[in-house]
């Protein structure tokens, strides 16, 4: 009997000497490391943690965080984590631009899935094209944006706008592309490729890419 009361009130005193030391400053947040593409939510991120440090590590609640933290429009995801014993590691992604839209006769950046994110020049990005958004194309623009987007012909594309079935891709120097949202990324490849050949020599008014055949004029 003496043998159970002695290991019960041993198992009380461990247990006790581990909550004084979890409640202990050894565990308070001194140091909140935040790293990823933060231009845009710097400041609000790092007023916001500089207010953990001094908190006990375990009592934050870190999905609580991230979920707050997400609910920003500017960021795509966030990762938040402990290091023991006084640490909180912080990864978040921007939303990264890939076109400038006009709504409501303001300019918008958006990203690849087309959401609005920051107002124009809030981001420094300004070799962007502009894209004709309408609620009635805007599935057939992520279709076109997911073929050409990471090709090398969209880093010297100015404005795409929809004309009857077709899309127009205008270049920097006013040259355009005629396209439809199906053409595939190699296509655009091709052109790029024909492009830069051919305006060493020719001032170009369009490349046409709807047909087997590109068309140069």
């Amino acid at each position: 009997m003496k043998a159970h009361i002695i290991k019960l009130l041993l198992l009380i005193s461990f247990v006790y000497v581990i909550f004084l030391f979890i409640e202990s400053d050894f565990f308070l947040v001194k140091k909140v490391n935040v790293e990823g593409n933060i231009s845009l939510v710097k400041e609000d991120i790092s007023s916001k943690f500089d207010k953990l440090k001094g908190e006990k590590i375990f009592s934050l609640d870190l999905s609580e965080m991230r979920n707050r933290l997400e609910e920003d429009v500017r960021i795509e995801s966030v990762n938040i984590s402990r290091k023991f014993p006084d640490t909180i590691n912080v990864n978040i992604e921007e939303r990264i631009p890939i076109g400038i839209i006009s709504k409501n006769n303001k300019y918008y950046y958006i990203d690849k899935n087309l959401n609005i994110f920051a107002y124009y020049k809030e981001v420094k990005e300004d070799n962007l094209p502009i894209i004709d958004l309408k609620e009635e194309n805007v599935e057939d623009i992520k279709e076109l944006l997911s073929n050409v987007l990471n090709t090398k012909i969209y880093n010297i594309i100015s404005e795409i706008y929809q004309e009857k079935d077709m899309y127009v891709l205008t270049l920097l120097d006013g040259t355009d592309v005629y396209t439809y949202k199906e053409i595939d990324s190699k296509k655009y490849e091709i052109a790029y490729n024909i492009y830069i050949e051919e305006i060493k020599e020719n001032h170009l008014e369009y490349i046409d890419l709807r047909f087997k055949d590109i068309a140069v004029k």
